[in-house]
């Protein structure tokens, strides 16, 4: 949960951009860790732990820099 308190309470303000930093925060790295797993899934034939949490790792960090400026359907991407 620490990149929660990273991305949105870096703001240092209390206004509206902190929900949509804390969806994009959530749906990034949930995104990545669907396409790893269904990656591995089709590469494996079935689903691999550790690619889908890395998977989810790469996308908390991706969607860091970012998150403030973009929409969810963009964190999705």
């Amino acid at each position: 949960f620490g990149w929660f308190g990273f991305n949105a309470g870096s703001t240092l303000i209390g206004n509206a951009s902190i929900g949509r930093i804390a969806v994009n925060t959530t749906i990034a790295p949930a995104a990545a860790a669907l396409s790893a797993m269904i990656s591995m899934w089709f590469v494996q034939g079935r689903p691999d732990v550790g690619i889908t949490l890395n998977g989810s790792l790469g996308g908390a960090v991706g969607v860091t820099a970012c998150c403030a400026n973009i929409s969810p359907a963009a964190a999705f991407i």
